[in-house]
């Protein structure tokens, strides 16, 4: 799919949301609708401009946004010079845009998995920094345990 196209299947509505991550590769997010809820999945992507056009877009009101919030540091061999900046966005950014999303909570993803350092560094406390900018920024965060399957309708009415 190509970013904004939207698809029907079985009663979902997905779209294809444009993303961009540190390393200059065609990124995609996601937007996907049922019954009376929207969530949005972005994988690796950096804090952009979209996320009122995803909100505006919505067909209906977004419960939950998984949003990275590890702000990765990459120093891939085949991308020199390195850059010091994030490949991904961090959580006062993930929180942000959870509030340019106008979604109801914010849902943390990549954190806490993985660190191959010197090729991929990520914020050690990134769930730290998560509830310190959710709480400035005054926005819900449902955290599961990594790998824990969730109902998204049974979080939303808690």
């Amino acid at each position: 799919m190509r970013p904004w196209q939207r698809c029907d299947v079985d009663g979902w509505t997905i779209t294809a949301l444009p993303a961009a991550d540190g390393t200059g590769d065609p990124q995609l997010s996601w937007l996907v609708e049922r019954g009376d809820a929207a969530v949005v999945h972005a994988g690796d992507t950096l804090n952009h401009g979209w996320w009122w056009r995803v909100a505006e877009r919505a067909q209906r009101p977004i419960e939950m946004a998984f949003l990275p919030v590890n702000e990765a540091r990459v120093r891939f061999p085949h991308r020199r010079p390195a850059s010091p900046l994030p490949a991904v966005m961090g959580a006062r950014e993930a929180v942000i845009a959870t509030r340019l999303l106008r979604a109801r909570r914010l849902v943390p993803i990549h954190y806490g998995a993985f660190d191959l350092a010197p090729f991929y560094v990520s914020d050690a406390d990134a769930l730290d920094h998560v509830r310190a900018a959710a709480a400035e920024h005054h926005v819900a965060v449902q955290t599961p345990a990594l790998g824990q399957w969730f109902d998204v309708a049974q979080a939303v009415s808690a």
